[in-house]
């Protein structure tokens, strides 16, 4: 299977490939280029029709931009308030969906357009969350610095889970990265809480002598083994 021109790794005529360093300017240019052509192509009038089999849904994002008069969709160009993403990388991707895996670069030119046309989606007030996984975390934050603002970044939010593994020659994968950005300096954010029963219920655990064991008491207060 022959990946198209625009997923290539760009290689500089001696034959190396550049660090990722620097190829991020030239994928924000190529991003910047691709998006603007595709929002021209969407001014122009040009019904694009949903299909909702289109893998990456890039598709439906340009049709949710235009409108469907057949389907009696209007458009939702800065209607939006929320949106959350989980872009497949490497592990994380369907074998039919996952033309970049194990490319950065080719990753990294995928997702900038589309979060381009995320942007015009949201509303003054809207908010992003893209979740993201290592080793691209740190470059995947850049290119939303760049689309969004970097003084636009709200928060690092970190999804912990517990993994246990027997032999490790490293420090354990616990947690994913989720990327806060708003579109504008005043968005909508409803305060977060939980009540004190549902606290306990999250149950603290540790591995000793092989055994996973509660760190809480009956009222939740987390117990120390010595």
């Amino acid at each position: 299977m022959i990946k198209s021109a625009r997923f290539l790794k760009h290689y500089p005529s001696d034959g190396v490939p550049e660090s990722f360093i620097q190829e991020l300017p030239r994928i924000i240019d190529q991003g910047k280029k691709e998006a603007h052509e595709m929002l021209d192509r969407l001014s122009s009038n040009t019904q694009t029709g949903l299909q909702t089999n289109d893998d990456d849904k890039l598709q439906v994002m340009q049709t949710l931009l235009t409108g469907d008069p057949a389907m009696n969709l209007p458009s939702m160009r800065g209607m939006i308030d929320l949106i959350c993403i989980d872009p497949p990388y490497d592990d994380q991707a369907d074998s039919h969906t996952d033309t970049w895996k194990n490319d950065t670069v080719s990753f990294l030119e995928m997702l900038y357009p589309r979060l381009v046309l995320m942007r015009e989606l949201l509303s003054e007030q809207g908010t992003i969350y893209v979740r993201i996984d290592q080793p691209v975390g740190s470059y995947v934050k850049v290119l939303l610095d760049d689309v969004f603002g970097k003084d636009n970044f709200r928060n690092e939010l970190i999804e912990e889970y517990s993994h246990w593994a027997n032999v490790s020659s490293v420090f354990l994968k616990m947690h994913e990265d989720i990327l806060f950005y708003s579109k504008t300096s005043n968005p909508v954010f409803n305060e977060q809480s939980m009540s004190t029963d549902e606290k306990r219920t999250k149950n603290l655990v540790q591995l000793i002598d092989g055994e996973k064991v509660s760190m809480q008491d009956e009222y939740g207060n987390v117990m120390e083994f010595m």
